[in-house]
């Protein structure tokens, strides 16, 4: 019986060790020139500033997930600085859904 409650412990305990956490950032700028620009992303949208994620007619990004140490504006700053995520064409590539 200990045994396989030993086993369960170790496969739960083990199912958590590779789950990534994402911090989801939603941009509030109204040019996709400002993509790339922190203090254009809020992690606490209002209704209306997401009200149009998911538009089938996107110009720019509307919700950008990022790595869990990427949570404050200064980390997506230096985000930003990193060659994959430093152009508004990447960061509205990667972005998880979009708005006109």
């Amino acid at each position: 019986m200990a045994l396989v409650l030993g086993f369960g412990l170790t496969l739960t305990m083990s199912s958590f060790k590779g789950e990534k956490r994402l911090v989801a950032w939603y941009f509030i700028g109204t040019n996709l020139s400002d993509a790339t620009t922190a203090g254009f992303y809020t992690q606490t949208p209002t209704p209306a500033q997401i009200s149009t994620c998911g538009n089938p007619s996107p110009t720019k990004p509307c919700r950008l997930n990022t790595p869990d140490d990427v949570d404050t504006e200064s980390d997506l700053s230096a985000y930003f600085l990193e060659p994959a995520h430093d152009t508004p064409a990447e960061i509205f590539t990667q972005s998880a859904t979009k708005k006109p």
